[in-house]
């Protein structure tokens, strides 16, 4: 997205969201009464935010879709075909890894703030947890719905499949035509390729870097595991083809 656009939409999302927390900040400090003008203003801020956001999560959809058809128009290096019962055996460990891993962050921090809410119930401030509740609930509530969301289209795309395969092109990786790991995108870096076991299976290893736009030199490294067929006998040409694509950070 253009830096420029970023911005905007970053000011107007802040802009939007102290709409609607000046007035509650004003309802729980003021013995919980608030004027018409403060009901209109929080009203007429929530709808704004939610036009934002369902444009947010249109644009972040079409810029995927794009992706994904980048990925699939590259120059293609090979294409694997799974049989369905070996397919779901594997789809069922990384799809588990996946979800997992994310959640378990995700937990740390919920229980963290519910923590945060506990404490500060037992000081008798109720204004403070009133505004602290709300605000928690706006931003928690729907990363939790999305989320969920996510990872349960996430487990149709891996387990539903009835013909599931795997193609790599030079710019990505397409897994059962839908979901997508781009070597390319946003200044991403193929960053190593090897064969390596995964839950007992022999598979590809390819792992891309991914800078961090908000600190120059960081940044985090991802991981997709590619089952090799037992009858494939290219693996070695395959290997040595992505190697010759990686590059040093």
């Amino acid at each position: 997205m253009n830096p420029i656009k970023q911005f905007g939409i970053l000011f107007l999302f802040v802009t939007l969201v102290a709409g609607i927390l000046f007035p509650i900040i004003v309802f729980a400090t003021n013995d919980f009464q608030i004027s018409t003008g403060g009901i209109l203003w929080f009203v007429t801020s929530l709808i704004l935010l939610g036009f934002l956001v369902r444009y947010i999560i249109l644009d972040e959809l079409k810029n995927r879709q794009h992706n994904l058809d980048c990925i699939k128009q590259g120059k293609p290096i090979f294409e694997f075909h799974y049989k369905q019962e070996d397919w779901i055996n594997f789809a069922k460990h990384l799809y588990r890894s996946e979800r997992n891993r994310y959640f378990k962050i995700f937990s740390i921090v919920t229980f963290c703030l519910i923590l945060f809410l506990v404490l500060l119930a037992q000081d008798d401030n109720l204004s403070a947890f009133t505004v602290f509740s709300f605000i928690i609930g706006l931003i928690w509530s729907p990363i939790l719905i999305s989320n969920i969301l996510r990872f349960r289209n996430r487990k149709k795309k891996y387990l539903d499949e009835t013909k599931p395969n795997i193609r790599v092109t030079r710019n990505g990786i397409v897994i059962n035509s839908k979901i997508h790991h781009s070597f390319s995108y946003i200044n991403s870096t193929l960053y190593d390729v090897k064969i390596e076991n995964y839950e007992s299976k022999k598979c590809f290893s390819i792992t891309t870097f991914h800078p961090s736009p908000t600190n120059p030199g960081g940044g985090s490294f991802k991981t997709s595991y590619i089952p090799i067929p037992n009858n494939e006998k290219n693996t070695d040409l395959y290997l040595k083809e992505l190697k010759g694509m990686t590059k040093p950070i």
